[in-house]
């Protein structure tokens, strides 16, 4: 239970730093993630340093630390580039199709077991998503590709997180994230480099501090429970997201869109009867 307040929990700072990605119409996605980074990383090393853990972690899951800020980079990077150049509820909602990539990695990867019933789930849920935005797969466009793309690493790396469980602090997985993507998002800055105003950096703050929580949040998350028991939660982001887009961007779903929304819900609640089944047949 306290594995699903968490995500909850990281879904509202998640939502939040949408905005202010949102918001930052002017600055390029690899800069905001720079910046988001660098407020990071001066968190982990203080409650690092406070904690007395050792800053790199152990020098035996070092190899998977830096595999999860690498995948952990390349998912965010598709996260913001979609937020930006989407729909925010569009955008969102390509990274809710992050549960059908770690219910996939969960059985063929790290072979954990799964009920058939979030399999349907998951099915359901993603003919909500499909409903809802018409997505059409015969002309798909390259941001639904990048969604895509952000969906699978971000996966990858709740896989990761839980690989970590009970071996290293949440602190410490967290810094391997702004280690990783401050080198490679300062790479970007030959290409192109945007001076913020002050209130882009006020906004740029308020990027770093939410994303940063919400990490936090999912990090433990992540290691309190598996990724494939917690995954069904996720889909609640739209509803979030379809509320910030509808009062805030003023971004107006139809009468088909708000049915696609009850689809995915259905979905969620299919997975969640699969989970209490499967956590019943783990008892007996």
């Amino acid at each position: 239970m306290k594995g699903i307040v968490l995500v909850l929990m990281s879904m509202i700072f998640f939502a939040i730093m949408g905005i202010g990605v949102k918001t930052l119409t002017n600055i390029p996605f690899y800069e905001i993630i720079f910046f988001r980074s660098l407020i990071s990383v001066f968190i982990c090393i203080v409650t690092i340093k406070r904690k007395g853990l050792k800053l790199f972690g152990l020098k035996e899951h070092r190899k998977l630390l830096i595999a999860r800020g690498c995948v952990g980079t390349i998912g965010l990077g598709c996260f913001f580039l979609t937020i930006k150049h989407m729909n925010y509820a569009y955008a969102i909602t390509m990274q809710q199709l992050t549960p059908m990539f770690i219910l996939i990695l969960s059985v063929m990867v790290f072979q954990r077991a799964n009920h058939f019933m979030q399999w349907a789930g998951a099915v359901v849920a993603l003919f909500g998503i499909y409903w809802t935005y018409h997505v059409n797969i015969d002309g798909i466009d390259n941001m639904v590709t990048v969604g895509i793309a952000g969906a699978f690493f971000t996966a990858m790396a709740y896989q990761l997180i839980y690989s970590l469980k009970g071996k290293e602090e949440p602190e410490v997985v967290i810094f391997y994230f702004p280690l990783i993507s401050i080198p490679v998002s300062s790479l970007m800055f030959f290409y192109q480099w945007v001076t913020p105003s002050m209130l882009e950096v006020l906004w740029l703050i308020e990027v770093g501090i939410c994303t940063h929580i919400a990490q936090y949040f999912l990090t433990r998350a992540y290691q309190y429970e598996d990724p494939g028991k917690l995954s069904v939660y996720n889909h609640f982001g739209i509803v979030i997201a379809c509320l910030i887009s509808h009062y805030l961007f003023k971004e107006y779903l139809n009468q088909a869109q708000w049915l696609g929304l009850g689809i995915i819900i259905s979905g969620v609640v299919l997975s969640s009867i699969g989970l209490l089944l499967l956590y019943k047949k783990t008892l007996k």
